[in-house]
């Protein structure tokens, strides 16, 4: 493994992990009912982790796509006074259709005070989120990231170095746990490896790359040109 589980433990701390799983009942609900819904369990289950936020401290996110065979997380990170990276919450979003994704993303980032940045995958149907982000709050506040191997080279080191250094605080969670154990040096570059992840072989690895964007988002120059009004209602 590339980051070890002792590693990893010593940066855990108590935080939700926040988890929603569509079914194919949900699923097959029209646009205007799977949005309603989404809304009240966004209201009910986000809206309380998102008001104990700090409006004086900034704020990044990552995101890692998944639809079907993996998950979407979401991981908005706290940039303390300290400069420490702090995780208050990860959200996974489980056979999601892809607007009431979207929806759920946007719910979550117009509410982060003192947004500074943020990272998506855009490796495959991911690339649809991202883009329509950028879109929303401009490409000058979120990056569409391709995860390649010369990101991976450039990113993952500093990521791993936040562990080592404690420069970074995540919830404490058996899956994210295997998630982060996954990440290996294959060919000398860290990465995943092509498996499924977690016991039920159901995960690839996807909060460690959440994770390792919003930590990689963090460190990125900071825009106020295209920061969307956040919502009230």
């Amino acid at each position: 493994a590339y980051i070890s589980r002792a590693m990893i433990e010593a940066r855990m701390v108590e935080a939700p992990v926040v988890r929603f799983e569509g079914t194919a009942e949900f699923n097959a609900w029209p646009e205007h009912l799977r949005q309603a819904e989404i809304h009240d369990w966004c209201e009910s289950t986000l809206l309380p982790l998102l008001k104990a936020l700090n409006p004086e401290e900034r704020h990044c996110f990552g995101e890692d796509f998944g639809r079907s065979g993996d998950l979407t997380v979401i991981a908005p990170m706290v940039i303390s006074q300290q400069l420490k990276r702090r995780v208050p919450f990860l959200v996974e979003l489980r056979n999601m259709p892809f607007k009431q994704q979207e929806q759920v993303l946007y719910y979550i980032v117009d509410r982060l005070p003192g947004l500074q940045y943020g990272a998506l995958d855009a490796r495959g149907n991911g690339q649809y989120l991202a883009e329509q982000a950028q879109y929303e709050y401009g490409a000058e506040r979120v990056e569409a990231v391709m995860l390649s191997q010369s990101w991976y080279l450039d990113a993952m080191p500093r990521f791993k170095s936040a562990f080592e250094d404690d420069g970074i605080e995540i919830p404490r969670d058996s899956d994210v746990l295997d998630d982060l154990r996954a990440l290996q040096v294959i060919k000398g570059i860290p990465k995943l490896p092509d498996a499924k992840t977690g016991e039920d072989k159901q995960r690839h690895g996807d909060a460690a790359i959440a994770l390792a964007l919003a930590y990689y988002a963090s460190f990125q120059p900071v825009s106020y040109t295209h920061l969307r009004a956040h919502e009230t209602d």
